[in-house]
């Protein structure tokens, strides 16, 4: 695999789509130049329990000379591919997309959780960078403790 990254400053299109009852997002952020992947940054709000809305973020590579659906990368350690400086500049398009998702849909109330359990620090702060985008968007953000190693947020528009 040879990525790259096609994300330059905050330049990113980032509109957001329906799909059934969900909220879509997708932004290219780069390339692989050897076999014509297509790497994309995707974040949704699914309905979940209660009437709450789930925040989700992933990788998707997409190539259409095979004919398959995009792969689906959910967990940091599945994304070693992105490196250096790169990782930084995704991980600011995927908040980019977030905080574009939430403002445009304005949930009442929504929840995350991380994928893995017993995630590394260097995990952790993703996602506490995610949580606090959504705070800047108007959102009390409250973090239990963990339950089996899994983290969750609990956000609530105010």
């Amino acid at each position: 695999m040879a990525f790259v990254c096609t994300l330059t400053g905050d330049s990113f299109n980032a509109e957001v789509a329906r799909r059934g009852s969900s909220r879509i997002v997708i932004a290219r952020i780069g390339v692989d130049n050897e076999d014509d992947t297509i790497y994309s940054a995707m974040v949704c709000l699914e309905p979940g329990g209660g009437g709450d809305m789930e925040l989700v973020f992933c990788i998707l590579a997409a190539n259409s000379e095979d004919g398959e659906e995009p792969r689906q990368f959910w967990s940091g350690t599945e994304t070693a591919f992105i490196e250096g400086e790169d990782r930084e500049r995704v991980l600011a398009a995927i908040i980019g997309c977030v905080e574009s998702l939430v403002r445009s849909v304005q949930p009442s109330r929504l929840y995350m959780c991380t994928f893995d359990t017993d995630i590394p620090e260097q995990a952790l702060v993703k996602h506490l960078r995610v949580a606090h985008a959504v705070e800047t968007c108007g959102y009390d953000v409250r973090m239990p403790d963990p339950f089996h190693g899994q983290h969750i947020w609990y956000m609530e528009r105010r």
